[in-house]
């Protein structure tokens, strides 16, 4: 077995875990304080936005009204809406977990 292969084989067996364990302590977040996850999500969501203007702020500097995607941005800007981006998206499976937790 290669690199590649022992690579692949341990995201297909653990990828679950690492990403359902998280979710399911947001859930039971969720349902035991409905209020404090929301004001969370909240965060999520105002972080996440922030980044993404700080980033589309430089190209509009430079004078490029309309742009899609993170090619002629500088790597700070480049990263900053990525994670911008990924907070958002945080943010709305966030609040897909509040709105499926039971009391909610």
């Amino acid at each position: 077995m290669g690199k590649n292969s022992a690579a692949a084989a341990m995201l297909i067996f653990c990828g679950p875990l690492v990403v359902g364990l998280p979710f399911a302590v947001l859930g039971t977040y969720a349902s035991v304080a409905p209020l404090g996850f929301a004001c969370f999500t909240i965060a999520l969501y105002a972080l996440g936005a922030s980044l993404f203007l700080l980033a589309k702020t430089s190209l509009l500097r430079r004078g490029a009204l309309v742009s899609f995607g993170s090619a002629r941005m500088s790597p700070w800007n480049r990263r900053a809406y990525r994670a911008g981006y990924t907070l958002m998206m945080l943010g709305c499976l966030a609040t897909a977990l509040l709105l499926e937790a039971p009391g909610s």
